[in-house]
């Protein structure tokens, strides 16, 4: 007995097709949510959940200190982006310290929805990129699977060789 997936076909993507998209979206904090699920790998609901104190910068790295929804464990993410370094700490610079910095997630979903992607999209994005900079590198296929499913968060490859086989073309 296997059961009927009621999914709609999933319509193969460009990576950098989403990202003109995400470059394009006129308000300043939506486009910086969705630059950090470009460059980070986090899921919508956690850069919803981020606040102030979330965030640490120290020129252009980014250290993110996050719970994971699955566990309730802390752990913490670094990336170095120069754009996201600046603005994101600029955009922060208002907010009080235990105040959600994009608190908007429903809004970001339905934004992502009317310019044809959806946010898992930019997760999907992240995990293909991240896994063939690491070929890129010389990293083994064993090598660059983990390093991949290290930075998405997984506990089994198995779940990121899903993201892996995604329809987002890199």
């Amino acid at each position: 007995n296997k059961k009927k997936n009621n999914r709609k076909p999933t319509v193969e993507k460009n990576l950098i097709d989403i990202e003109r998209k995400v470059n394009r979206v006129r308000k300043k904090n939506y486009r910086l949510a969705y630059k950090l699920m470009l460059e980070s790998g986090l899921r919508v609901h956690e850069v919803s959940a981020l606040k102030k104190e979330d965030f640490s910068f120290d020129k252009n790295l980014i250290t993110i200190n996050l719970r994971e929804a699955k566990g309730n464990k802390l752990c913490s993410i670094e990336l170095e982006n120069k754009y996201l370094s600046k603005n994101i700490s600029e955009f922060i610079e208002t907010k009080s310290e235990d105040e959600r910095v994009f608190p908007h997630m429903r809004y970001l979903q339905e934004q992502a929805t009317k310019m044809g992607i959806k946010c898992h999209d930019m997760r999907r994005g992240f995990a293909k990129r991240t896994y063939k900079e690491e070929l890129e590198n010389d990293s083994p296929r064993s090598e660059a699977l983990d390093k991949t499913r290290i930075k998405l968060r997984h506990t089994r490859s198995d779940t990121t060789k899903i993201y892996l086989n995604s329809k987002i073309k890199v």
